[in-house]
């Protein structure tokens, strides 16, 4: 996929692996809209990155969606890639955490990281088809493979997300043969969302520029960093992967 003059609709781009990859679908000749619940933090990228186009609003928020491919239409004069970027994970455990608590996170989790991409989707391919060449890339995570212990509905919805993107890819080859569903799992990343997660973190650059690589490459599945030395161990050995990630 050639980067140079792509209409790009991207999801949590204040921050992270969406603003790197704002940073370099700019760099690379995209024209770019972001899209994040922090008006502050948009503000900042627009600052940084010249001709950047922002939009707050916010996944979780049905009403909002429309309102997102809409403005790419109107300041892009078309759409040719969504990226579905932006995401919560929150930490608990269901048994010892009040069930109205429980009721109302799960209801945010899924719906911003698994319902909102797939209408949002919906809501684009009427014009991404219109597009020479076209694609829509989910971001997902190893944890879609190997749950975390404390992080079971956000798990559950990126395996969803990746189970998604796999059908879709299906579906487009007969009713779109010009648009690419690409499925990217990320290793743990130096982000907001990950501050005191982990160890070995990789770079939000060094990630969004491995999936722009992969974009350009064509590929269907972009895994990057550690992400594919995992994807293999859980293939030969899936009791030792997912023991690694047990714990988060």
């Amino acid at each position: 996929m050639e980067l140079q003059g792509l209409k790009v609709l991207l999801t949590g781009g204040g921050s992270g692996v969406g603003l790197e990859l704002a940073r370099q679908l700019v760099a690379a000749g995209g024209d770019v809209l972001i899209t994040g619940r922090d008006e502050g933090r948009l503000d900042v990228a627009a600052t940084q990155i010249p001709g950047l186009r922002t939009l707050a609003a916010d996944l979780a928020r049905a009403e909002d969606l429309p309102r997102m491919v809409d403005a790419a239409l109107a300041q892009l004069g078309g759409l040719s890639l969504l990226v579905n970027n932006a995401g919560i994970q929150l930490n608990y455990h269901l048994a010892t955490r009040p069930v109205a608590e429980v009721l109302t996170e799960v209801e945010l989790e899924l719906r911003t990281d698994l319902t909102a991409p797939i209408q949002l989707t919906a809501l684009s391919l009427p014009h991404l088809m219109k597009a020479p060449s076209a694609a829509v890339v989910n971001i997902s995570s190893g944890l879609a493979v190997s749950p975390k212990r404390s992080a079971a509905v956000y798990g559950a919805a990126k395996a969803g997300l990746r189970t998604f993107t796999k059908a879709l890819r299906y579906q487009l080859a007969v009713d779109a043969p010009g648009i690419n569903a690409v499925d990217v799992v990320l290793p743990l990343v130096d982000t907001p969302m990950n501050a005191g997660r982990g160890t070995g973190k990789i770079s939000a650059e060094q990630a969004a520029r491995e999936i722009l690589a992969g974009l350009r490459a064509d590929r269907s599945e972009i895994h990057v960093g550690k992400a594919r030395a995992f994807l293999l161990l859980h293939r030969l050995a899936p009791r030792r992967a997912d023991a690694l990630l047990a714990d988060g």
